[in-house]
C-alpha cells in the first residue's frame, strides 16, 4: 500500500513539474523567423553586403532584410552563389522561396528556393 501511495505521489509531482516547464517553454521565442515568398515577391541584391526586399504576397508590405557574405543561397538542396541563385529564380517563376533571418538583427542566414 505504501508503495502505491509513493508511486502515485511521485506521478502527481512529476506531472505538476512538467506543467510548469511547459509554461516556461511557451514564453520563449525563436531567434529566427522566415518569410515564404515567390520570385515575384523577392528582390535580391546584386552583391553580398546589401538589402533584400521580400513579402509573402504581391500586395503585402515588403520587409527589408540585410544579407551578408555569410548568407547561404540554396537551389533545392545545393548551395550556390548569389548570382547563380538569382539567374535560376528568373527562369522559375513558380518556385517556392523561403527567406530565414535572425529576428534580433534582421540578418538573412539563408534563402532557399524549391522547384
Amino acid at each position: 500500500m505504501k508503495n502505491r501511495f509513493a508511486t502515485l505521489a511521485f506521478a502527481c509531482l512529476a506531472a505538476t513539474a512538467s506543467l510548469g516547464a511547459g509554461a516556461q517553454f511557451k514564453s520563449m521565442q525563436s531567434p529566427y523567423a522566415g518569410v515564404e515568398a515567390s520570385p515575384a515577391t523577392l528582390q535580391l541584391p546584386s552583391q553580398g553586403n546589401a538589402v533584400l526586399a521580400v513579402s509573402s504576397c504581391e500586395t503585402c508590405e515588403k520587409q527589408l532584410l540585410r544579407v551578408t557574405p555569410k548568407t547561404v543561397y540554396r537551389l533545392n538542396d545545393q548551395a550556390v552563389a548569389l548570382k547563380e541563385f538569382s539567374l535560376a529564380l528568373g527562369k522559375q517563376p513558380n518556385a517556392a522561396v523561403l527567406v530565414v533571418y535572425a529576428t534580433a538583427t534582421s540578418e538573412v542566414t539563408r534563402v532557399v528556393a524549391r522547384f
